[in-house]
């Protein structure tokens, strides 16, 4: 719980940074492709940091006390897409940053 709290205060902190960052990159004017790219990244990284406030905020007040496997089965997948939805964002950031070289000094 603690970490996934920690996870979810850094991805607030991220995803402010990020859009000051994509404020830039629009401002240099890159290829469409590059732009879609950002774009796409943009929005799993909205999708991630309010999932991760959401599933925090879902488990710590309506799961601390539940001992149904129904519940804890939910709450598993929605950890999993979560877990897939960072693993994909990151992709994205990759590609950004190391295929396109945007935010590289």
């Amino acid at each position: 719980m603690w970490l996934l709290g920690f996870a979810a205060i850094s991805s607030l902190g991220a995803n402010v940074t990020g859009q000051r960052d994509a404020i830039k990159v629009g401002q240099i004017g890159y290829e469409t492709i590059i732009l879609e790219t950002i774009q796409l990244h943009e929005l799993m990284a909205n999708i991630t940091t309010w999932g991760s406030v959401v599933v925090v905020l879902w488990v710590y007040f309506f799961l601390k006390d539940m001992h149904d496997q129904r519940v804890d089965r939910l709450a598993l997948a929605f950890l999993g897409l979560l877990s897939g939805v960072v693993l994909f964002t990151n992709y994205l950031g990759g590609v950004l940053s190391h295929g396109y070289g945007v935010g590289m000094p």
